[in-house]
């Protein structure tokens, strides 16, 4: 994917350029936190720092994965207080670590999760067509699974 560049800034005074990993883009240009409730709170919060430790842990699984991680994670468990009133997983399942590559465009079959006692069981059903091969350079494919637990 060919990243966006923004060469000029069409309003200096209001907008900044932000150089991303995945392109440019325009960010109006912050304010004091004092002055927005909304900043308030979030300078005082710590999902951030939480889905951080979580990124940190999972790092060797991700090397090579595009996109801010951090920031989606940390929103997922921002709304999760904003729900329930205290920072846990409730909103993670579904969570797609690599959105431009999420498990349903790779794998076109069923996969169940389920939890028996303190075991969990990932079924996945391998069959032949079941892979959607992108491009014919990749032959085979293997299935990773990382369990990530915490007390949240």
């Amino acid at each position: 994917m060919k990243k966006k560049r923004i060469y000029k800034n069409p309003d200096p005074l209001n907008y900044i350029i932000v150089r991303t990993k995945n392109g440019d883009v325009l960010r109006r240009k912050r304010t004091d936190p004092s002055i927005n409730d909304a900043f308030k709170e979030m300078a005082n919060e710590t999902c951030s720092t939480a889905a951080k430790q979580i990124v940190m842990k999972l790092k060797p699984f991700t090397e090579k994965m595009g996109g801010s991680v951090n920031v989606y994670l940390s929103g997922r468990m921002r709304s999760a207080k904003k729900q329930t009133g205290s920072y846990n997983y409730s909103l993670l399942p579904g969570f797609e670590f690599q959105r431009d590559y999420p498990l349903e465009k790779l794998y076109a079959g069923q996969y169940r999760v389920r939890k028996e006692g303190q075991t969990v069981y990932i079924d996945v059903p391998v069959s032949k067509g079941y892979m959607n091969a992108h491009n014919t350079l990749v032959t085979h494919y293997y299935f990773e699974a990382v369990a990530l637990f915490g007390d949240a």
